[in-house]
């Protein structure tokens, strides 16, 4: 278990801090858009800090991208995936389990979301719940896209399904 815990550790690490370098040039403000969208909504989540993770995952423009870092195993296509197991089953293995590992992280925060808008739902903000659900769907069609592997096109569908779930609970 603690193993299982430690590689989740390094793997949203690696997500997170990608290579570390601080840009101090005039050129800062055009790489920020080429940071990845979910990182600050992951980032807050992953330090255990709900409230912003969730104001932060509702501002992100799900049409931007990146949504992960170049080398996260998220952002590689089913034919990298291919290539990748065609060169070594070993780094194949390493890739599929550091994407479960990452999958699980991003299933927890989508979670996180949907249970924000069960709560709005609850409480009668219709408007609000429907702000949150409305940000599942569209990071949902964002992950259910050809250029990601199957799991991730999975996962994206999955939080299709839980918006689609709680606009109904809306509307009763």
């Amino acid at each position: 278990m603690k193993c299982v815990i430690m590689v989740g550790v390094i793997a949203a690490a690696v997500l997170l801090v990608g290579c570390g370098k601080k840009n101090s040039s005039p050129e800062s403000s055009a790489t920020l858009s080429s940071l990845p969208v979910l990182q600050p909504a992951l980032k807050a989540w992953l330090s255990g800090d709900n409230s912003t993770a969730i104001a932060d995952f509702l501002a992100v423009d799900w049409s931007a991208r990146p949504l992960f870092e170049a080398g996260s195993p998220l952002s590689l296509s089913d034919d990298q995936m291919h290539l990748l197991r065609a060169r070594s089953e070993a780094d194949y293995r390493a890739e599929s389990y550091a994407m479960s590992t990452q999958l699980a992280h991003l299933k927890q925060l989508a979670a996180l979301v949907r249970d924000a808008g069960y709560d709005a739902v609850s409480k009668g903000d219709a408007a609000q719940a429907q702000k949150y659900f409305t940000s599942l769907k569209q990071f949902g069609a964002a992950l259910d896209r050809p250029n990601h592997t199957f799991p991730v096109q999975l996962a994206g569908r999955a939080y299709e399904e839980y918006a689609d779930t709680g606009m109904a609970k809306i509307r009763k």
